[in-house]
């Protein structure tokens, strides 16, 4: 990565193992993506009452690419450390699936929609 990793930390106490747990999730990606320029990544408590019980973490990640980005979110279901890994696990996969087509795009394997 040419952009170093940030995290930001909105209404939420910071975690060291939820830092851990995200670098070492894009890590994986960077082995497997070498089109990964910058990454992102936000915690914050989701303000949606309305469809979730209580407040819990949201999970929101930005992926820097050639010619733009890759953005994912997943809210934790709950406020516990369980609950917010599956959080970053879900956001780096559904991250996953978006990098793997962005970059087949990119080396032209993949028709342009339009």
């Amino acid at each position: 990565m040419q952009v170093p990793l940030q995290i930001a930390w909105h209404d939420v106490h910071k975690s060291d193992a939820a830092e851990d747990d995200i670098r070492s999730q894009l890590a994986s990606l960077e082995e497997q993506f070498d089109i990964i320029v910058g990454c992102r990544v936000t915690m914050e408590l989701s303000h949606r009452h309305h469809k979730v019980k209580g407040n819990p973490l949201s999970v929101r990640a930005v992926f820097t690419v050639p010619q733009g980005e890759v953005a994912v979110h997943e809210d934790a279901n709950g406020p516990t450390p369980a609950d917010l890994h599956l959080a970053i696990k879900g956001a780096f996969d559904a991250a996953r699936k978006q990098l793997r087509t962005k970059q087949d795009r990119l080396r032209g394997e993949v028709k342009q929609k339009g």
